[in-house]
């Protein structure tokens, strides 16, 4: 059995500027020892701090709740207060009193409590509740203040009389020709002519065959090949003549995953001009041509193979080869695909193209990494529902986001709903896992599921230890432990599950949505 010693030290924070004003802060100090008296570095543990009004069982006027790591001394520094509840109590109604809970597990299983009586109160925080002073004495008559501005002016006086007349205007131009008369009524309509007779024109046998007259009678001119065109001769007879396009056909799709697929094709003839660029095309519309994404697999007649790259899962394609001569260019036959989802392999978010790897454990199909999606912002600002997904890096650094993912409040992260297993910030067949899966997950290894889901361990889960964002913006606990979010409230908080790298267990806890957290997205 393990017993907690306690080293209270209390330093009551505030700040001297223009404007002074108390930030309604304490910081706690506790020293961690074990029933042989022997330090406890580095070690979890979760608190309860409450204030107490009035005597060692008063009420309770303020009450924080963490998971915290003792330090490589076995110190644990937290801060008591900057949340809603402790700027309100009013310190000249005393005495109060600290009550410090704590669980030795990390959870919430209080063991241990200690009391202590506040002997005295900051004067930062009691000078909030104090009352006004005084009104002072009247001061000095003021200067005397400046001329006002120039008055309106007065009304406008009366007409004055009319004046004599002026002398006659000169004569004007003269005016315009009038409108031209309407025109007469049209007259009688003269006698039909007699129909003329019925003219006779070559019926044709296949379509493009063409007519010419060789200067006695009218000829037909065979269809000519695609890609040919009509050349007169010296004698004005028309010929077709030029190379043909290619001909091919489309190899058939194989190997396909979530965003990617093999093809090629077979040029059984160039035309009568050399081949000088082949490929595959493809589009989410039929007949796709080589303006849109295409491949380009080297020159010449014969089969090659080519490689379809840069697809979304679940969506249809359509694919051709295609071959380039002289003539122009030629497309096979056309065929379509629909990329696949294999757990265990990876795949590409379309929202910003980062890839992801993932890994069957049980029935569950889970991502690998934590998910990193969204535009930073500094630690020291909440997430907003502003059409935009926002996320923290640790300390502010964007290589950690590179590293260890984003970290997100929960509520950004379910993306201002509350329903479990919602799609949230995760991309497209994908959710947020419940705190039952998590449950789920984590039976898989009974005796040492801490163990099997860090990384290396044998899960494949690979849970990295990212830390955490504070509701006071700093970053806190990276490479000691991993903090993983559930779509399932408790009350006003939410469960979540913390992987710590001295523990071999997996912790299920509470905590407030505002902290910052890793989100691990499920396949549907």
């Amino acid at each position: 059995m393990k017993r907690i010693l306690f080293i209270l030290s209390l330093v009551f924070l505030f700040s001297i500027a223009v404007k002074a004003q108390s930030p309604h802060k304490m910081s706690y100090q506790a020293v961690i020892r074990d029933s042989s008296n022997q330090l406890l570095p580095n070690h979890v543990i979760g608190m309860k701090i409450s204030i107490l009004q009035g005597s060692s069982s008063g009420t309770a006027v303020y009450e924080k709740t963490l998971a915290t790591v003792t330090n490589a001394n076995g110190l644990v520094n937290i801060e008591i207060g900057g949340s809603t509840g402790f700027d309100t109590i009013n310190w000249a109604t005393g005495p109060y009193f600290i009550k410090a809970e704590t669980d030795p597990t990390g959870g919430t299983n209080y063991s241990i409590t200690g009391i202590s009586e506040l002997l005295s109160v900051p004067y930062a925080l009691f000078s909030a509740n104090g009352g006004g002073g005084g009104t002072g004495p009247t001061g000095p008559t003021g200067a005397t203040g400046a001329t006002g501005a120039t008055g309106l002016n007065g009304a406008t006086g009366p007409t004055g009389a009319t004046g004599a007349t002026g002398a006659t205007g000169v004569t004007g131009s003269t005016g315009a020709t009038g409108v031209t008369g309407a025109t007469g009524t049209a007259g009688a309509t003269g006698a039909t002519g007699a129909t003329g007779a019925t003219g006779t024109f070559q019926a044709g046998s296949a379509i493009g065959q063409l007519l010419y007259w060789n200067g006695t009678a009218w000829v037909t001119l065979p269809v000519g090949q695609p890609g040919q065109f009509l050349q007169l001769s010296t004698s004005n007879i028309p010929t077709w003549t030029g190379s043909t396009y290619a001909t091919l056909t489309t190899t058939a799709i194989t190997s396909v995953t979530s965003t990617s697929a093999s093809s090629g094709g077979n040029i059984t003839s160039d035309g009568g001009s050399a081949v000088t660029e082949r490929g595959v095309c493809w589009s989410t519309s039929t007949a796709p041509t080589i303006a849109g994404s295409h491949t380009s697999n080297g020159t010449g007649t014969g089969t090659y193979p080519s490689s379809i790259t840069g697809l979304t899962m679940g969506v249809t394609y359509y694919v051709r080869a295609y071959a380039t001569n002289s003539a122009g260019t030629a497309y096979g036959n056309e065929l379509t695909v629909t990329p696949t989802f294999t757990c265990g392999g990876s795949f590409v978010d379309s929202r910003d193209a980062q890839s992801y790897t993932t890994v069957l454990i049980g029935s569950q199909c889970w991502m690998k990494t934590n998910l990193n999606i969204g535009t930073r912002i500094i630690g020291s600002t909440n997430q907003a529902d502003n059409g935009t997904i926002e996320k923290y890096c640790y300390d502010n650094l964007d290589a950690n986001c590179t590293t260890y993912g984003g970290l997100y409040q929960w509520n950004e992260m379910m993306q201002y709903v509350t329903t479990e297993g919602a799609t949230g910030i995760c991309p497209a067949g994908w959710h947020l896992p419940t705190d039952a899966e998590w449950t789920t997950l984590t039976n898989n290894y009974p005796s040492n599921p801490g163990t099997a889901l860090k990384t290396g361990g044998s899960s494949g889960f690979e849970a990295l230890l990212a830390g955490r964002r504070d509701t006071d913006g700093g970053s806190y606990n990276v490479t000691l432990g991993g903090y993983f979010w559930s779509t399932t409230q408790t009350g006003s908080n939410v469960w979540y599950r913390f992987v710590s790298s001295s523990a071999t267990s997996v912790t299920r806890s509470s905590n407030q949505k505002l902290s910052g957290f890793s989100v691990r997205c499920v396949h549907n």
